[in-house]
């Protein structure tokens, strides 16, 4: 795991972020030492940062734009991905692959099944669609390509396509604010003309 997303930091931007809690637990110790040891001999040119747990899941909202590629242990990567995902404003919004040393991989949204929204209409499907294309390029017919590559550029992918539909979003926002206020102007003036031939009838009548 630490050889592939390190693999992955050296095609991307060049930093790895490894997260632990060497202050409290013995593992995340030895944790610390298999990373800095592997990096020292595997990738001195990839920058490593180390951070604690705790402080990840602070920095995570106060300057996500300086995180990249993330390696840490289960646990905690499955708490920080969900939290992640919140930024993009849901969690049904992002992708996630397990993948091994060979062409097979899972594939799915970051939360999972969701048995618990199922049969509600509710569920949002952009996390499956995506995790789709990580299926068709990196395992379609066993054939095998770059994952920690291919990884580097659909999540720049993901990127854009979340970007352009919180443009979308705003744009349509706007648009329908100002066809409401096109409407409301419409009425308004309408309502004056109306109001204006009413007293113009009445005058008249008042004249006879």
């Amino acid at each position: 795991m630490i050889l592939l997303q390190t693999e992955a930091a050296r095609k991307r931007r060049g930093k790895v972020t490894s997260v632990d809690k060497r202050n409290v637990l013995e593992t995340s110790r030895m944790w610390r030492e298999v990373v800095h040891r592997v990096h020292d001999e595997e990738y001195p040119d990839v920058e490593l940062e180390d951070l604690l747990v705790d402080n990840t899941a602070m920095q995570l909202i106060n300057r996500p734009a300086d995180f990249d590629v993330v390696v840490t242990e289960n646990m905690f990567g499955d708490i920080l991905s969900d939290e992640a995902s919140m930024i993009t404003g849901s969690i049904g919004m992002i992708p996630s692959s397990s993948l091994g040393d060979g062409t097979r991989g899972l594939y799915e949204p970051i939360h999972g099944s969701a048995p618990d929204i199922a049969g509600q209409d509710k569920a949002n499907p952009i996390g499956t669609i995506l995790a789709s294309f990580f299926i068709q390029h990196i395992t379609a017919g066993g054939a095998y390509v770059d994952k920690t590559m291919y990884c580097a550029q659909i999540s720049d992918l993901i990127s854009s396509i979340i970007i352009y539909l919180c443009g979308f979003v705003l744009f349509m926002k706007h648009a329908m604010n100002s066809y409401a206020a096109k409407r409301e102007e419409k009425a308004a003036l309408k309502a004056r003309a109306a109001e204006a031939q009413a007293r113009a009838e009445a005058g008249k009548g008042g004249d006879q």
